[in-house]
């Protein structure tokens, strides 16, 4: 600004007077004998020099003004960016998907063919910009009716970690995985009658790992809640499962038959609702 406004003053200074010399020596080459003060080129050229050293002062007490502020600003350290953490507790409702279904005994001497397996789930997630991790509970509960009618229960005891490529947003896709524990337990209960004792038959609970690759998102409906949808592929592996496994010796009519989930690749999806809760 400084040397912008004295090349504008040195310009007037040698411009101005050698352009009035110029207006002078054509007049007196004329014939003039001396210029007036009313003049047009005269009273241009003064005029241009007075409106320039009129401008003079105002700029430079604008650029003093201005220079404190601008030193200030530039001399203050840069304010750090905090990024946003938060909690998620998400509770959903899913399935996993044989494609070829599986053989489940329902009652004593029927069985069926059954493809989908229905549960709830609970996860708590720590979020941070780009990546979220945390711990998944599934479980497919079962009862038996007190008749005799087979109830297999399946659960999940899993970690996971996503990555969220987009990092905060309204919608959040994401890629992630989970590894775990599986537990599958089977029973049967018979209730006392006028003739029978009741009755239940246990198998053990048959422990298996999950592993799973899944991609999902996430959309946000307020600062706090959240719906959510995830879908992948799904591996369980289990022990092959056992004969059927009875009450006692003495009562082998009273039995349950363990589902046989065996070594296989499974579809999984779920739908969540979630609360968000950030850091502060």
């Amino acid at each position: 600004m400084v040397a912008h406004l004295q090349k504008v003053i040195a310009d007037d200074l040698t411009t101005t007077p050698r352009a009035y010399r110029r207006i002078i020596q054509l007049r007196r080459r004329d014939g003039a004998a001396q210029l007036s003060t009313a003049d047009p080129p005269r009273a241009f050229a003064m005029t241009r020099l007075l409106g320039r050293w009129c401008f003079l002062p105002c700029a430079l007490v604008a650029m003093l003004e201005a220079r404190p502020a601008t030193a200030e600003a530039e001399s203050r350290p840069p304010t750090p960016t905090v990024a946003r953490r938060e909690v998620v507790l998400a509770l959903g409702y899913g399935s996993i998907v044989a494609p070829q279904g599986i053989v489940v005994h329902r009652t004593t001497g029927t069985a069926e063919r059954v493809a989908a397996f229905d549960g709830l789930s609970v996860d708590v997630t720590r979020r941070l910009p780009r990546f979220e991790f945390g711990a998944r509970f599934w479980r497919m509960g079962g009862a038996s009716d007190g008749k005799g009618a087979h109830a297999h229960v399946l659960t999940r005891w899993t970690t996971e970690v996503r990555f969220y490529p987009w990092q905060f947003g309204t919608v959040e896709p994401w890629v992630g995985w989970e590894f775990g524990l599986a537990l599958a337990d089977d029973f049967a209960l018979w209730n006392a009658t006028d003739r029978e004792p009741a009755r239940r038959a246990v198998a053990g609970v048959r422990p298996g790992i999950v592993a799973g690759l899944e991609a999902g998102a996430r959309l946000r409906l307020t600062s706090l809640l959240a719906l959510g949808l995830r879908g992948g592929a799904l591996f369980l592996g289990f022990d092959r499962a056992g004969g059927p496994v009875a009450d006692s010796p003495a009562a082998p009519k009273y039995f349950v038959q363990p589902t046989d989930y065996g070594r296989r690749l499974w579809l999984s999806m779920a739908l969540t609702a979630e609360l968000t809760v950030p850091d502060g």
